[in-house]
């Protein structure tokens, strides 16, 4: 399963070059909209009639990168799956699907960045990644033991 997020993120990259991740979206017709959400929900994927990310007003410039590259990888990989709805009203876990999104958004946003910071912080430990990019710990640790 993550070999299929490496692989569509690096798709993105090899077809479109290094964009922001709202960029990618542009470039794929997913809008991008704020809206104000519920405390600790910074963001969303949606398909009804077309697919949406909704991101919650006010992130952080960098913060607001990686939930929407995590959430574009929920449209890439798993737009017919509704992972909050399989979290909140099933026993079924979707942390599989949450892992491959954050893998996504790792891969897409750091890729290419990741080899220069391994030449210059060797060894580059996961915080080190994490406070270099500003990305969730668990999403860098999932790029670098991949």
């Amino acid at each position: 399963m993550t070999r299929r997020a490496e692989r569509a993120a690096r798709a993105l990259l090899d077809r479109y070059g290094e964009l922001s991740p709202e960029r990618y979206c542009e470039k794929l017709g997913i809008p991008v909209v704020e809206a104000d959400l519920p405390d600790g929900v910074e963001g969303f994927f949606l398909r009804r009639g077309g697919r949406v990310i909704v991101l919650q007003s006010g992130l952080a410039p960098e913060r607001r990168g990686y939930v929407c590259a995590h959430e574009l990888g929920h449209a890439l990989l798993h737009e017919d799956l509704n992972v909050v709805f399989l979290e909140k009203a099933t026993l079924f876990p979707a942390g599989k699907w949450e892992e491959e999104a954050d893998l996504f958004a790792a891969t897409l946003l750091l890729d290419a960045r990741l080899e220069a910071w391994r030449r210059d912080y060797q060894p580059l430990t996961v915080e080190q990644a994490a406070a270099l990019s500003g990305l969730p710990e668990r999403a860098i640790r999932l790029l670098l033991e991949s």
